[in-house]
């Protein structure tokens, strides 16, 4: 086991005091603290400490490929911190073979780094637990309930565009609708959002869209002219109470909104956005990744594992996640299989291992290797713990 230094990504959207008082630094920060990364991707990778010095943990698994265990060439997954202040760029992610192709042909132009959408040939499927209460927009809403929506709005502009929710089938409908909104041509864009303005401050007031009405307001203060504020609209609001969570899949639109939370997702930093960011904004990219399928996003309460562990789902091959609670009156002895982090959320636990034992406060991760024997987790505090392969089978039914 490895004590790990983690750095953290400073961008717009992050909080000035969220992440360092999590991590016991001095706060408010004099920059936004956005997202704490855990893991060994290529250009943020995580430190180790070994032998009186921090090395690169991957550097360190090109050359001990056996601390990775059979099957695996890196590590397959990342995970984050993240601490949401301002609400996230309209986003999804591609599927494999998306990346891959991706990757391929940008590579092929030698596209600058700032002029890529693709930064690797990887997918990028995420789990999000809260840490906090934590809002955030995931997957399309039935295009039956976004035509009453925006009827209700009633923006003349749009008189020929909120038809189209109507089609008879579903996926058409939403496809047509949302690529004709980012679309939206530009010089069109100021008088419609315009019109929108005090629509939304109307819905806001009262009503079954008051609450996706009084986000997209605070959309158009941080972000006027852009079609993002009104293509929130088509998204399921969903409200995480701490330790629920989210999987968000590969073509999957979603908008983090506010809260803190840990992010578990494979090895990627693939991000295709449409608006709402100051970023990099692709729309064609974007819509040519999307999953227009109307699903209500399934929020999970982590179901339990034999002993003293609970799991939360997540339906990939290149990570597990679980949370695990130790207690002082009982040490907890965790099964071991493939190389894996641990980060304590909350309380201080100790580590004890083959080759010593190690105190870590909140903040503080670790990484454990494949060909590493048993440990121990005493104290009191809960750790998330993150392992390479398949989830395993609840005890229970989640």
């Amino acid at each position: 086991m490895y004590m790990l230094r983690n750095s953290i990504q400073e961008y717009a959207w992050g909080s000035f005091s969220a992440l360092p008082t999590f991590l016991g630094r001095p706060s408010p920060a004099p920059t936004p603290q956005a997202e704490l990364w855990m893991g060994a991707y290529p250009a943020c990778s995580s430190q180790l400490w070994l032998e009186g010095k921090w090395v690169p943990l991957d550097a360190f698994l090109a050359r001990t490929p056996e601390a990775l265990g059979p099957g695996w060439r890196s590590l397959p997954f990342l995970l984050k911190v993240l601490a949401v202040e301002k609400p996230l760029s309209l986003q999804a992610h591609p599927n494999l073979a998306q990346a891959r192709r991706g990757y391929a042909l940008e590579e092929a132009h030698k596209l600058p780094l700032d002029a890529r959408n693709y930064k690797d040939a990887n997918h990028k499927p995420e789990l999000l637990c809260a840490l906090t209460p934590f809002e955030a927009l995931v997957g399309f809403e039935k295009p039956a309930q976004l035509r009453l929506l925006f009827e209700a709005l009633a923006l003349s502009g749009l008189g020929e565009l909120v038809p189209l929710l109507g089609l008879e089938d579903e996926a058409s409908a939403l496809r047509a609708f949302f690529e004709g909104l980012l679309r939206w041509p530009q010089a069109e864009r100021p008088a419609l959002l315009a019109q929108a303005k005090p629509a939304l401050s109307c819905m806001a007031q009262a009503g079954a869209f008051a609450d996706k009405a009084a986000l997209a307001l605070r959309l158009l203060a941080e972000h006027p002219g852009d079609m993002g504020v009104l293509a929130s609209l088509c998204l399921h609001l969903v409200r995480l109470e701490p330790l629920e969570a989210v999987f968000v899949p590969a073509g999957c639109l979603h908008a983090y909104v506010q809260g803190m939370g840990v992010e578990v997702m494979a090895n990627s930093d693939n991000v295709l956005r449409g608006g709402l960011s100051p970023k990099r904004v692709d729309v064609e990219a974007l819509l040519s990744v999307l999953c227009f399928e109307s699903r209500e996003p399934q929020v999970q309460k982590a179901f339990p594992l034999p002993g003293e562990e609970k799991a939360l789902g997540a339906p990939v091959e290149e990570f597990c996640c679980s949370l695990v609670r130790v207690e002082a009156r009982a040490p907890f002895v965790p099964g071991r299989s493939g190389p894996e982090v641990l980060l304590v959320v909350e309380g201080e636990v100790v580590a004890q291992g083959p080759q010593g034992s190690w105190r870590m406060g909140r903040g503080q991760s670790a990484f454990v290797r494949a060909d590493e024997g048993p440990y121990m987790l005493m104290g009191e505090g809960l750790l998330v713990r993150v392992r390479a392969g398949k989830p395993e089978r609840p005890a229970t039914a989640p």
